[in-house]
């Protein structure tokens, strides 16, 4: 059961791996697909919803861009970190060590699910928090 367990442990790794090889050719496509949708929140308000720039995001984390990634949203290169810290939990009790490096307080998961929740806001008043253009 634990070899079992330890090959799909190399699920992830092999993903990623396929992302960043065909990323490049399929750019165009997700350009094309990320055209055709539009927020509907945005689209009824004229205002960014939480979740606005997140797929910006995770491509500029792709092209090694952190810093414009965490302007255009903040959350998803959050995410990001908080998925390598459970994956490495998990490759961790593969071998039979338990470790705890995943956050599993509520009061962290208040404060983060504050933090951008405020930031949400604050973008509708404040323009240059606002998502930046894909370039």
């Amino acid at each position: 059961m634990a070899d079992k367990k330890r090959m799909l442990l190399l699920i992830p790794p092999v993903l990623l791996l396929a992302v960043c090889i065909f990323h490049e050719p399929l750019s165009p496509i997700a350009k094309a697909i990320g055209d055709l949708y539009t927020c509907p929140l945005r689209a009824v308000t004229g205002f960014h919803c939480p979740g606005c720039g997140g797929t910006r995001s995770m491509l500029e984390l792709l092209h090694g861009h952190p810093l414009r990634a965490v302007h255009d949203n903040p959350a998803a290169p959050v995410l990001v970190i908080l998925a390598v810290l459970r994956y490495s939990e998990l490759v961790l009790e593969s071998f039979g060590k338990k470790m705890h490096l995943f956050p599993r307080s509520v009061w962290f998961w208040g404060v983060v699910i504050g933090i951008h929740m405020v930031w949400a806001i604050a973008r509708l008043f404040i323009p240059a928090l606002l998502p930046l253009p894909l370039s």
